[in-house]
Order: structure tokens, then sequence, then C-alpha cells
């Protein structure tokens, strides 16, 4: 018999609203370590846009895990300041 504690933890986890002002959101592909040997995870759960940008460091061409990103993504990857130019709120 094959154990059901998984998929029971899967359902609540879906039943439960997340409130995320992340501009980032993953595609439907679960779980993923931020980098090789930690313990750090991200997914749509958990997800800021500090984490999204330490994940995209790590390799930029995780960007394809995403289906929503901002246009400037990559502006974020660098550690040098925002140049102040763009949208202003």
């Amino acid at each position: 018999m094959a154990c059901t504690s998984c998929k029971k933890k899967k359902e609540m986890a879906v039943e439960l609203p997340v409130e995320n002002t992340s501009q980032f959101k993953m595609r439907n592909t679960g779980v993923h370590q931020i980098s090789f040997g930690s313990g750090s995870m991200i997914s749509n759960s958990n997800m800021t846009d500090e984490l999204a940008i330490l994940f995209l460091k790590e390799n930029p061409n995780r960007i394809s895990l995403f289906e929503i990103f901002p246009e400037n993504w990559k502006d974020f990857l660098s550690d040098k300041p925002a140049s102040g130019k763009g949208k202003s709120k």
C-alpha cells in the first residue's frame, strides 16, 4: 500500500491562501534548491524578490523556470546600485 501522507500534505498546501507580493512567479515546476549544497529552497509558496534574485544569480538561465518576472530582471543580478532610471512610484 502506498503512503498517502505526502499527497495529503500537498492537497493541504494547495488550499492555503498565500499572499505573495513578489514580482516573480515560477512555472508549476515544484521546489528548487537555490544553490548546490545549500539547504535553502525556493518555490512559489516562499517566493520573494530577494530569493528569486539570489536563485537567478546562481544561474541566469533559470529565468526559464519563471512564468512571471519583471522586464528588467537582469538589472537586479548586478551588485551595482540601480542608476535611478526607470519608473518612479
